[in-house]
């Protein structure tokens, strides 16, 4: 993920890997997560799916390791309120980011409360920790010094919007002469007996999930985009465009911790209210049984294979300031232009062609893609979205032409002013960006620390 790719234009970060793995152990510890490198589930807990002869030398399996997961307001607020030097001001938002007449160093921000009352907070060092939608929104609309915004002298704020495009790629026709030779998955080969093994398949009990990748030299042979996928069952009733089902998700999700869903309804925390999506899957019941008897208790015939892939780096994919539309703080709102490209669409087609040759040869089914994956063109279906993902627009780089921030996250054209957020990211890789976001945040608060104390 860190190092340049040739057949990658604009790859590569400016800082290495080993330079930030003493900061994932502090990301670690602040995500509440017990290591670094996640530890595959066992055994006994992982899908006979994502094992021999199902995975090779080219189809690896990743892990993906979940935190409880850490609410970082609620877990770290005591930490915040028993500081000396901490003032957390809520209920107020930064309208603008402050320089000297120069524009050449940071001197505070701006704010606006709900209410209308405007201040200003004076500070020699401002970090940005916004995201990347938000963060190139207020670096764009600090225009009061610089027509062009805060850091944009060679127009790259806002540039090299990346997320991870989620959706169905492809669909796995299983073999209908029984096992063809492969060993026995519980999964795929039995009906109401098969479902619990079909929602371990799906997402393993503990805190961990895994997806196949494939292997680095395969990628590196093929030139090809840092993929994964996952299987999954099937339904008529797509789980993703149905509320009801997402409603449903949600409560069962927390009913895990019926204390915390409760301390969620008195707050008003639950999207929508607790209301709303208790009558969204009441409405939406017949949706809802389907979902449950396909995906769940029906013995599959086919299964689909759920992508989450990299973005290339795209200047032309990117944030804009939308001058006709504002926010109650007067500052103008977003246009998000997501522009995916050719090479995201043929790096996806090859792995389908590695993982196909895979499946057929372990017995396990035939790989046919969806319909926008037979070709180039610049359709993706009707199924994509993103993961929520937001990367890049900040990017990093070693020379102020090419990117906004330097190696340490602080803006090349405004001293001071600093970004910790994933807006800094050269590259998004396949796989969620938090843990790396919390690292760079950590080793900029350490660099800050030492210059401040």
């Amino acid at each position: 993920d860190f190092e340049q790719r040739e057949w990658v234009s604009t790859t590569g970060w400016p800082i290495s890997y080993d330079e930030l793995v003493p900061f994932y152990r502090d990301a670690a510890r602040l995500c509440q997560l017990d290591s670094v490198v996640p530890k595959p589930p066992q055994s006994d807990d992982l899908s006979p799916v994502y094992r021999a002869p199902f995975v090779s030398n080219d189809v690896e399996i990743a892990t993906w390791q979940g935190s409880p997961p850490t609410k970082f307001g609620k877990v770290y607020r005591p930490e915040l309120e028993s500081a000396d030097n901490v003032t957390v001001v809520t209920h107020a938002t930064v309208t603008e980011l402050t320089t000297d007449a120069l524009g050449e160093r940071a001197t505070g921000v701006a704010a606006a409360t709900g209410d209308g009352v405007q201040f200003t907070v004076a500070a020699p060092t401002v970090v940005l920790c916004a995201g990347a939608v938000e963060t190139a929104r207020l670096l764009l609309a600090s225009r009061s010094v610089r027509p062009a915004g805060l850091g944009n002298e060679y127009d790259f704020v806002g540039r090299y919007f990346m997320e991870h495009p989620h959706l169905v790629t492809a669909r796995l026709r299983l073999y209908d002469d029984g096992t063809a030779g492969r060993p026995p998955v519980a999964a795929i080969d039995r009906g109401f007996l098969g479902t619990r093994a079909r929602l371990s398949m799906q997402r393993p009990t503990g805190s961990a999930k895994v997806a196949y990748v494939i292997s680095e030299e395969r990628r590196r042979r093929e030139q090809m985009l840092n993929f994964s996928t996952h299987i999954r069952t099937v339904s008529a009733v797509s789980r993703e465009d149905s509320e009801a089902y997402q409603a449903f998700k949600l409560v069962a999700n927390n009913m895990r911790s019926p204390r915390e869903m409760l301390s969620q309804i008195r707050s008003g925390a639950i999207p929508e209210g607790a209301s709303e999506q208790l009558r969204r899957i009441l409405v939406g019941a017949p949706e809802v049984a389907q979902v449950i008897y396909q995906e769940a208790l029906k013995q599959p015939k086919e299964l689909a294979l759920y992508t989450q892939s990299e973005q290339v780096p795209n200047s032309a994919s990117r944030i804009l300031l939308d001058e006709t539309r504002r926010d109650a703080s007067g500052v103008p709102r977003v246009n998000l232009h997501w522009q995916l490209s050719d090479l995201d669409k043929q790096s996806i087609a090859k792995a389908h062609a590695i993982l196909g040759r895979q499946f057929s040869a372990s017995g396990l089914g035939e790989l046919v893609p969806e319909p926008a994956f037979l070709d180039d063109g610049p359709e993706w279906g009707p199924g994509l979205r993103g993961g929520h993902h937001h990367m890049g627009t900040a990017r990093m780089s070693a020379d102020p032409r090419h990117g906004v921030v330097d190696t340490h996250g602080e803006v090349h054209s405004v001293r001071g002013l600093f970004v910790g957020d994933s807006a800094v990211f050269p590259t998004g890789g396949y796989a969620n960006p938090l843990l790396t976001l919390v690292a760079l945040a950590a080793r900029l608060g350490r660099r800050l620390r030492s210059q401040l104390t």
